[in-house]
């Protein structure tokens, strides 16, 4: 057994609890007040229809069915997508058995890190970028599940990626100790134990790329960066989840993106609803804007009530006839994953003053 000072003890049990400690906090605090709140958005009748007939799963109304029952039955079916859907990401067996996997490597390498400071190292002339690229990867770990638990964005993952991460914090330490000088060997083994595992990927793809047949990085098309709101931050969430072009972004399914991440509802139908009119109309979106055409609900809803040269408006832009517009707004119209975007949009439309 390790001989340390008790103060060394304590700070190894301390930052070792921190992880358990805070997931279980996620499970039974934050969490369920989140997926309540989405599970209240999705039963609104008008979405609760439209989302079922998204997934297929969308029953005909019974003869002689009365409206009540037919809105139980549409319940209970999507409380068989709802919960499955987080059986799939969020039970608890998953975030134990993460949670556990996670806390047991970063309370070791907590104790790696106490022994080397207080001089009782488990073994001598431990390379210096090492102990750095593990202190990298520690300071990553509980930054990481603090920030997820803040932000409501702590799933099951995440604790795989604190695990994966003291893998490359290894990698870093020792690689880093052959390429460098020990002075610049320690500094960038504990900047790059802290960088997004993303990023380094993409930084290492650029710059092997001219090197390495098929290693340049392939953007998606169309491309994310397009829509408004969008920052590299929040498009490599979205990568992370699979979202890598407009299209994948306005076809996906609202409540998966939810229940995966900590997006605003609002905020993210906003994404999809702009994706939407640009896979048909692509950049020539930004001169449709200052008309009143942000996205493709505003384009829908003149399928209803068309304002007095709007048509013609449009058309000048695009470049098309008056019936092209047109049928196009139609096709926007009838589209039933469009509808299910303009139905949740309208939970948070404010009502006009009278």
């Amino acid at each position: 057994m390790i001989q340390l000072p008790l103060f060394a003890w304590v700070l190894t049990i301390v930052g070792g609890l921190l992880l358990p400690i805070v997931s279980a906090a996620y499970v039974c605090l934050r969490l369920p007040g989140w997926q309540r709140q989405l599970y209240n958005l999705f039963t609104v009748e008008g979405i609760l229809s439209r989302y079922l007939a998204m997934r297929g799963r969308l029953p005909k109304m019974e003869r002689g069915e009365s409206r009540q029952a037919f809105v139980q039955r549409l319940k209970e079916e999507f409380d068989q997508v709802f919960w499955g859907e987080l059986a799939q990401e969020y039970s608890t067996s998953r975030y134990v058995i993460a949670g556990v996997l996670a806390s047991v490597v970063t309370t070791m390498a907590i104790t790696f890190l106490v022994a080397e400071g207080f001089g009782v190292p488990f073994r001598e002339n431990t390379p210096l970028p090492l102990v750095y690229a593990v202190l990298g990867a520690v300071f990553w770990a509980l930054w990481s599940v603090t920030r997820g638990y803040t932000r409501t964005d702590l799933t099951p993952s995440t604790f795989y990626w604190v695990v994966f991460r003291y893998v490359l914090a290894v990698a870093y330490g020792l690689l880093g100790g052959e390429i460098f000088t020990e002075s610049w060997a320690k500094f960038v083994a504990f900047v790059a134990a802290t960088l997004p595992v993303g990023e380094a990927i993409r930084l290492m793809r650029v710059r092997l790329g001219g090197v390495v047949k098929g290693w340049s990085p392939v953007e998606g098309h169309p491309k994310l960066r397009e829509i408004q709101g969008l920052d590299p931050s929040t498009i490599e969430k979205l990568e992370e989840l699979g979202v890598h072009t407009t299209q994948e972004l306005a076809f996906s399914d609202p409540l998966v993106l939810l229940l995966r991440s900590n997006f605003s509802p609002k905020i993210l139908i906003d994404w999809m609803d702009q994706a939407f009119i640009y896979n048909y109309i692509g950049e020539k979106i930004s001169e449709l804007r200052p008309r009143g055409i942000r996205g493709a609900i505003e384009m829908a809803s003149l399928y209803e009530q068309d304002e007095d040269g709007v048509l013609g408006s449009i058309a000048g832009v695009l470049g098309l006839k008056d019936e092209d517009v047109k049928n196009l707004i139609r096709s926007l119209y009838l589209d039933n994953h469009l509808r299910l975007i303009w139905e949740i949009w309208g939970v948070f439309e404010e009502e006009p003053q009278k």
